[in-house]
């Protein structure tokens, strides 16, 4: 059952008409929801009729040559008076009364005002539609460009990598022979001056594997292999990779983890290769003195990784930012930190399709801590998984 908005009896859902007082209920539900949202100002003695819901109905009369703009106006003064009585009045009641309107011209004018406003709704809803199916061809039609671009750009940087690497290998094998002494003997200036070569063809290789892995994972290409890996492995691992970069560098590398077991069902090598830049990551953007903690702990049937540094930290706004490709904070040709910003967008990217998501938790001149959750494997599912690499092999 509902209640009739007019005379307040109980009335049947199903009803079009109040049984009681013969009131239209779905015109006296729509006068509700126009008085309480203030698009037509109702007070509780009007009529219930269609007029109400007209906008400038007393113009549009006026305007399709039903009445004069003087008998509006004589109206609209037996409004107002009938208002200081206490007697609601609509418009088209007033020029009823005052002998300007018959009952029936009134309800043509209304009906054929109703249905030009419908057809209006109807032709600017086709025009809607219209313009909602060209913006979305424009727009499918805008990502297949986009989509088209990022293959290119991804061809492009392969193609590139590849070229890269032959020169390089030159470089590289004629870098020894010279330091080996198999092409004459040099000087000590001449050999530091070598070595100083090595390093930089070293951290070209690098840059040249960290374009190449972009490429492939960018190219969809992106396969895990995954294994119970054990993280009481996994960090002492990146942390003894790395501790020699951090000594150089003055900074001390350290790790926390619980006693209990922790093993997780990865990709063993892109979990240490992630790990292996996060730490990288913390090393770079943390001043002498410093400190980087890599570590994982236990939450609610997860394992989170983590590695904490006292770098310079991230300014909220802008932490989005840093895991998107080919760019740093610091975008100066001058800029005091290398790199082609690849390293997080590469291990977001890793993170995503182990099914977790990299977080950050930073502020400027606060350090920052970079984790991601993995779920934590027990005992029954360990054996199993061994029992099934067993057959496998």
């Amino acid at each position: 059952m509902r209640i009739c908005p007019d005379c307040r009896e109980q009335v049947s859902p199903r009803s079009r008409r109040c049984e009681h007082c013969g009131a239209d209920l779905a015109l006296s539900a729509s006068l509700a929801i126009h008085k309480l949202t203030g698009e037509v100002e109702i007070s509780d003695d009007t009529p219930v009729t269609p007029e109400i819901l007209i906008p400038r109905f007393g113009e549009q009369l006026v305007e399709m040559e039903v009445v004069t703009a003087k008998e509006v106006e004589q109206a609209l003064a037996y409004q107002k008076e009938q208002a200081a009585r206490g007697n609601g009045c609509l418009i088209g009641q007033a020029l009823c009364d005052l002998g300007f309107l018959t009952r029936e011209k009134l309800d043509l004018a209304i009906t054929g005002i109703m249905n030009r406003l419908q057809d209006e709704l109807r032709q600017s809803n086709r025009k809607l539609e219209e313009r909602v199916r060209e913006r979305t061809a424009e727009l499918k039609k805008a990502c297949d460009r986009l989509d088209e671009l990022d293959q290119l750009k991804t061809g492009f940087i392969t193609m590139i990598s590849h070229e890269l690497r032959s020169p390089l290998a030159h470089i590289t094998g004629f870098l020894d022979l010279l330091v080996g002494g198999h092409l004459g003997r040099m000087s000590e200036e001449q050999r530091e001056a070598l070595e100083v070569i090595g390093k930089s063809a070293d951290h070209l290789g690098k840059l040249i594997d960290e374009l190449l892995r972009f490429s492939f994972i960018s190219s969809s290409e992106l396969e895990l292999v995954p294994e119970p890996v054990n993280l009481h492995e996994v960090i002492p691992h990146v942390r003894k990779r790395c501790l020699g970069k951090a000594a150089e560098l003055g900074i001390e590398l350290s790790q926390e983890m619980p006693t209990s077991p922790l093993v997780v069902r990865a990709d063993s090598e892109k979990l240490i290769y992630t790990m292996t830049q996060l730490v990288d990551n913390g090393i770079k953007f943390t001043p002498s003195g410093g400190k980087v903690v890599v570590g994982c702990r236990l939450m609610e049937g997860k394992v989170v990784c983590f590695v904490r540094d006292s770098g310079i930290g991230i300014a909220p706004e802008r932490q989005g930012e840093i895991f998107e490709p080919f760019h740093q904070l610091d975008g100066s040709l001058g800029r005091q930190y290398g790199g082609m910003g690849l390293g997080l967008s590469l291990v977001q990217r890793i993170i995503e399709k182990h099914g977790s998501r990299v977080e950050v938790i930073s502020r400027p001149r606060e350090g920052a801590c970079f984790e991601f959750s993995l779920p934590i494997m027990d005992a029954a599912e360990e054996a199993v998984d061994s029992r099934l690499s067993s057959r496998e092999q």
